[in-house]
């Protein structure tokens, strides 16, 4: 069954149906299997490409965008991060339509909020680098979702996507590259209480 209408501004394209395989990876970039290269983008230096997943889950028509860093998949299956699928709520899908979301604009600046306090407690004590480090593992943001980062190789950390913004005001979805800004809000319950923790 196709994807139609996409609310996430991406573009249309050639969809093509492929296997999912989930891979433990510290980082949220898809793998593409070998079949399915020359239907997309070439790598280009400081242009994120994303890709436009749709699938059938419980009778209902779901879809997300993901990134894709270039990685060629191991057999021929499209190979998703354990922790991205998690996120996406992809665990239980065999198979994905795939795309590539050609028109999702570049993040100028997001907004991400821990989503306990010792996610907050990670992210706050890596924040000068966080920029660099969340560019490393992820270059496609949706606006509501959460996702995974991996700080000093080892403990993960889950934010959720609070804000969006592209040059021209709030979006759902959006690449991320050098010049996008990452703000980190604190948790709904630290703001609360006035940003206690101690």
């Amino acid at each position: 069954r196709e994807c139609r209408g996409p609310p996430t501004r991406v573009g249309a394209g050639t969809q093509m149906e492929s296997k999912i395989a989930f891979v433990p990876s510290q980082h949220s970039f898809a793998s593409v299997p070998r079949r399915l290269l020359g239907q997309l983008p070439r790598i280009g230096a400081g242009e994120p490409v994303a890709l436009r997943l749709c699938w059938t889950s419980g009778g209902e028509r779901r879809e997300a965008v993901v990134g894709w860093g270039g990685g060629v998949a191991a057999g021929d299956a499209l190979e998703l991060p354990s922790a991205l699928a998690e996120a996406l709520g992809l665990s239980s899908a065999r198979a994905v339509h795939v795309s590539h979301a050609s028109s999702l604009p570049l993040a100028v600046r997001a907004t991400l909020a821990p989503e306990s306090p010792e996610d907050w407690a990670l992210v706050s004590g890596g924040a000068a680098r966080l920029g660099e480090t969340a560019l490393t593992q992820l270059n496609v943001l949706t606006a509501g979702t959460r996702v995974p980062l991996w700080l000093d190789g080892a403990a993960c950390a889950w934010l959720r996507v609070s804000e969006l913004h592209a040059a021209d005001g709030p979006v759902a979805a959006a690449r991320l590259a050098s010049g996008s800004e990452l703000h980190i809000a604190p948790p709904v319950a630290a703001a609360a209480t006035g940003g206690g923790g101690g």
